[in-house]
């Protein structure tokens, strides 16, 4: 899973755009907001986020160029991403994203956002 912050001026999709080309290096050939939003917080401010959720979907064989930010990456099973998520709420948007964009016609033709956003 990629995160990050929305800087000034950015929408949310740009922001999450932008911060999958910078961590990993990829561009997605197609895009979707995921029907759940994250939220935790953030003890040392006390703060609480919501954050929203994106999937991805990138060309076969693509590989990942990571950021400093990381030292690995993966292509897994759901399973296998269940067992390395460490969050409950991230463990959740997989699940949404298998059932709702994966599984789901109507709501994958529904929360697609179109990948040439200005």
């Amino acid at each position: 899973m990629v995160s990050g912050s929305i800087e000034a001026d950015e929408t949310a999709v740009k922001a999450s755009l932008r911060e999958m080309k910078e961590e990993t290096g990829l561009t997605p050939e197609r895009y979707w907001l995921v029907p759940h939003m994250n939220t935790f917080l953030n003890p040392k401010r006390d703060v609480v986020h919501i954050s929203a959720v994106f999937a991805a979907q990138v060309a076969e064989g693509a590989t990942p160029t990571l950021s400093e930010e990381h030292y690995e990456s993966e292509w897994c099973s759901m399973e296998r991403a269940r067992q390395l998520l460490v969050w409950p709420g991230q463990v959740q948007a997989l699940n949404v994203i298998h059932e709702y964009i994966i599984r789901g016609k109507l709501a994958a033709l529904l929360t697609e956002i179109p990948i040439d956003i200005p």
